[in-house]
């Protein structure tokens, strides 16, 4: 059997940025594009916590800057993200939980991989799991199958287009377009 980080479901820790739940949505999802644009996990009391698709976050930052502007969607902490797509009220976070079909949070698993693990016979589903280094450093996460395969990772990320030139731009980071210096929205 191959070891854990020759599995096609491992995906190196510079890959998947850690981040703390208070951390700025927009800053989040900067750093999640700069490492590839796959996702990012969020952690709490330094323990990770929550897997979360860039391109459903971008789609969440969107739709919270439609609403309430870019600067507050850009502004406000991943943890209060979490809150409301858990809270499935919003019929806007309703929807993009719909689009991605439960793939887009996925919760991590509280027991982890050791680099000389062999590959596990099976995942579970809608999980991620740390697998560490000898010296306990990550050295990536083990992917569930199921996500994989899903829309999550190939759903498109939004633009943020820009009010003045109508330039797209990939990140809201500052809510200032890239090509001319305006206010994006």
């Amino acid at each position: 059997m191959a070891l854990v980080t020759a599995s096609p479901h491992f995906v190196a820790a510079g890959r998947i940025p850690v981040l703390s739940a208070s951390t700025s949505a927009g800053a989040a999802y900067g750093a999640a594009l700069d490492a590839g644009g796959m996702g990012l996990v969020t952690e709490d009391l330094n323990i990770p916590q929550y897997y979360i698709a860039a391109s459903l976050l971008g789609g969440m930052i969107h739709q919270i800057g439609l609403k309430r502007g870019l600067r507050t969607a850009g502004i406000t902490a991943l943890g209060t993200y979490l809150a409301q797509y858990f809270d499935n009220i919003d019929p806007t976070f309703r929807e993009l939980a719909e689009a991605f079909q439960g793939h887009g949070i996925l919760s991590v698993a509280r027991r982890w991989s050791w680099t000389t693990d062999d590959e596990p016979k099976e995942l579970r589903r809608g999980q991620i799991t740390a697998v560490r280094g000898s010296a306990g450093q990550l050295a990536g996460w083990l992917m569930s199958p199921d996500y994989l395969a899903s829309t999550a990772t190939q759903t498109p990320r939004p633009k943020f287009t820009c009010k003045h030139c109508q330039f797209n731009n990939n990140e809201p980071d500052s809510n200032v377009c890239v090509n001319c210096g305006d206010d994006i929205w």
